[in-house]
């Protein structure tokens, strides 16, 4: 027998599987398809019950993520942004979602091309993290007479610099820091009363 000739029985190596094949081993069809149109910084995750959906972290300082939750029942898909619980900025399984900059997105139609703008746009937003004038993060509050979210300074109350959240981007008028100024009208409802870890809110702001 020459070299070029192999017998039929001889042990031959196994053929691998393809990579997607792998990567997207018990993943219902429709998830593969929400993953396949979003950005490659989107990491996919499981939670308690078992659910799938995405996250994407910035590289740059930002207690913000942006994250994406098929509800395949409801044939609904929703892009969120949602500001990290200072406590574990890490954990996906917690945060208070940004209202104004989330969108729930129906799976018909031209969907997926509406999910990938709509992922970028989510990814955008969580880069760019509101600071205030003072070089201070800001951070999600909501006011107690109407429920509704701003932005405002993490060093509260003596600096009461707000943001107003507009659909894509902040509002912030000329400031009215520091303690010289009149409180603003808006008042949180979450208990902080702005002291997050002395101002930074569990991350360490940028000069």
């Amino acid at each position: 027998m020459t070299p070029a000739e192999v017998a039929l029985n001889s042990p031959r190596p196994m053929p691998q599987p393809e990579p997607d094949r792998i990567r997207y081993k018990g993943v219902p069809s429709d998830c593969v398809l929400i993953e396949r149109n979003l950005q490659y910084s989107f990491k996919r995750h499981k939670d308690d019950k078992g659910g799938i959906y995405w996250v994407h972290f910035p590289e740059k300082k930002s207690n913000l993520t942006a994250r994406v939750y098929p509800d395949l029942h409801r044939r609904n898909v929703r892009v969120a942004v949602f500001q990290q619980d200072w406590r574990n900025p890490k954990d996906t399984t917690k945060g208070k979602l940004i209202n104004a900059w989330t969108i729930d997105l129906p799976m018909n139609g031209h969907w997926t091309e509406q999910l990938s703008k709509y992922a970028g746009r989510a990814i955008t937003q969580s880069e760019k993290q509101p600071k205030c004038f003072c070089e201070k993060f800001l951070i999600l509050r909501q006011r107690t007479r109407d429920g509704r979210q701003f932005f405002g300074c993490s060093q509260f109350p003596n600096c009461t610099q707000t943001a107003t959240i507009g659909d894509y981007e902040v509002i912030m008028k000329k400031p009215y820091c520091f303690m010289d100024r009149e409180p603003h009208n808006n008042s949180s409802k979450d208990g902080s009363n702005g002291n997050f870890n002395n101002g930074n809110y569990g991350i360490q702001a940028s000069g």
